[in-house]
């Protein structure tokens, strides 16, 4: 017999930190880069200054989502990688949950 503990799971601080994305500015690097070229997008097609504007409440969104959890964006990409238009979605009423990413049917 094996005794349970209400411990949790023992992490060491290296380990932590190894296993973490690239963050800049608290806010994982693929994160940045999509709110900086969506804000210079916006700022080309309005011309506007204000415009600009727009990138603080975005990024600050996205820090406290990744405040929780750091990887929060790696798991919204894995999630929408998986679940693609299905083609026969409309004949089964549901989406497919395929492990396998890019499958053809």
């Amino acid at each position: 017999m094996s005794k349970h503990s209400d411990e949790g799971i023992n992490t060491h601080v290296l380990y932590v930190g190894a296993t973490r994305s690239a963050t800049f500015m608290g806010v994982p690097l693929e994160f940045f880069v999509l709110n900086l070229a969506s804000t210079f997008i916006f700022f080309m097609a309005f011309y506007e200054l204000e415009v600009l504007l727009i990138a603080l409440p975005v990024h600050l969104v996205g820090r406290l989502v990744t405040a929780v959890e750091p990887r929060m964006f790696n798991h919204i990409g894995k999630y929408l990688m998986q679940t693609k238009k299905c083609p026969n979605k409309s004949y089964w009423r549901c989406q497919s949950y395929s492990p396998l990413g890019k499958t053809k049917i």
